[in-house]
């Protein structure tokens, strides 16, 4: 009897699948729905207003019945991904261009406001979208030049693990940075004697005279203000507003004085805050007063002469 040897040879193949369970998933016949703000068509911003300040907070739009519920059968990532620029994880303001201005997304009546994608995580459940409130708000970044175009259509989307519920969408504006309108002022001190000056400290008649802030925007709430000497017309007593006469000066012995029109002192460098003519915007003016004052106790070093002096005005728009 032979014996034969039986060499049974096969493969054993392990099938796979790509396919894997979604985290997150629409209910039947529920898809993605769009949430739509209306802008108005102009923006106003005064241009010196801080970076992070919300130029513009949309009223509240409330959703009524809308198909986009969805459920999640464990933990997971949610958030907001911009459309208009780039999404930074976490981040609550989100860029739109290069415009200067960003977005974000609030939730009352808690006011949060939605993360980028990853922002936060939520645990298993059912949502839908039925009275639920949101409110669009923009917030100034970085310099916005001329006027910044927000177009109309998608600015984002909420996103839950592999979906996206829900759109916001805005009807579009123009953000025009403004200020008011500051034209310099020359002001006519008139002509004296050097006997009107008799000893050090002595000082001639104050000329009145006001700065104008004109055409101002409608959204400034006070003006912020400074004097400060000029490279012409360095400062010879910061505290008590007086610089010296300018290069082009002929006359000696003699500053400008600067004082407001009733009389207070001035200080070169220093803060002052005033209100707005009305949050509509409008015309303001600073009342002040300048006068001549000699600075020299000798009088062989006293000359006449022409006498001119330069100081700057600085304001800023809250």
């Amino acid at each position: 009897m032979k014996l034969c040897h039986i060499s049974i040879v096969g493969l054993l193949y392990m099938l796979s699948s790509n396919a894997t369970a979604a985290v997150c998933e629409f209910y039947p016949d529920n898809s993605m729905g769009n949430l739509r703000v209306v802008l108005p068509a102009t923006i106003s911003v005064p241009r010196d207003t801080p970076n992070g300040t919300v130029i513009y907070e949309s009223p509240i739009v409330t959703l009524g019945a809308i198909p986009s519920s969805f459920r999640c059968s464990a933990v997971h990532n949610e958030g907001v991904r911009n459309s208009v620029g780039t999404t930074q994880a976490g981040a609550q303001t989100f860029p739109i261009g290069n415009t200067g201005i960003g977005w974000q997304w609030v939730r009352p009546p808690s006011g949060k406001v939605w993360k980028g994608f990853p922002g936060d995580s939520d645990v298993a459940g059912g949502w839908g979208w039925n009275g639920t409130e949101h409110i669009l708000r923009l917030v100034k970044t970085g310099e916005i030049s001329g006027s910044a175009t927000i177009p109309s259509g998608q600015l984002g989307k909420f996103v839950a693990a592999e979906i996206e519920p829900l759109a916001l969408n805005t009807s579009g504006t123009r953000v025009v940075s403004q200020s008011c309108e500051t034209p310099d002022v020359k002001v006519d001190m008139g002509s004296y004697n050097l006997s009107d000056f008799p000893k050090n400290g002595a000082y001639a008649k104050e000329q009145y005279f006001f700065l104008s802030m004109k055409n101002c925007p409608a959204g400034i709430n006070n003006f912020r203000y400074s004097f400060s000497p000029t490279a012409g017309s360095p400062a010879w007593d910061a505290n008590t507003g007086m610089v010296n006469l300018n290069s082009s000066s002929t006359a000696k012995g003699l500053a400008l004085q600067m004082r407001f029109r009733d009389g207070k002192p001035l200080k070169l460098n220093q803060n002052y805050i005033t209100k707005a003519p009305t949050s509509e915007g409008g015309n303001a003016a600073v009342d002040l007063q300048a006068r001549f004052v000699r600075i020299e106790p000798s009088n062989a070093q006293m000359k006449a002469g022409d006498a001119n002096a330069e100081i700057a005005f600085v304001v800023e728009y809250l």
